[in-house]
């Protein structure tokens, strides 16, 4: 029998000094259990686009990129982060991934798709 259990981080805050704000989101992290041996379910997800930013803030911003992605490469999907308008309106979702080499960061959600 297969138990799932999900953790949900909430308002976990991020400090984006080059902007001076407070960013807050919400990471979730399912685990299953079989047999009392926990186990990551991971969300693979492809790079839609070629030559795609891999940023260390989830802005558009020149000086925040540490990295590009090519057509097709493979992430894992760690969370999301929507920028909203004064409104409430989503404005970007990006999402926070890692790279195979370990690396973790951020890409526009447009570029990205998840399986």
């Amino acid at each position: 029998m297969k138990r799932f259990v999900q953790i949900i981080f909430l308002a976990v805050p991020l400090y984006f000094w080059t902007n001076a704000v407070r960013a807050d989101f919400i990471q979730s992290i399912v685990l299953s259990m079989e047999e009392g041996s926990p186990i990551l379910e991971v969300q693979k997800c492809i790079i839609t686009g070629d030559d795609v930013n891999f940023r260390s803030t989830p802005y558009r911003e020149k000086r925040n990129i540490i990295g590009r992605f090519n057509l097709n490469d493979t992430v894992v999907f760690l969370s999301e982060y929507t920028i909203r308008d004064d409104y409430g309106n989503a404005v970007e979702t990006w999402y926070y991934v890692r790279r195979r080499d370990g690396k973790e960061g951020w890409v526009f959600s447009e570029f990205v798709q998840c399986r």
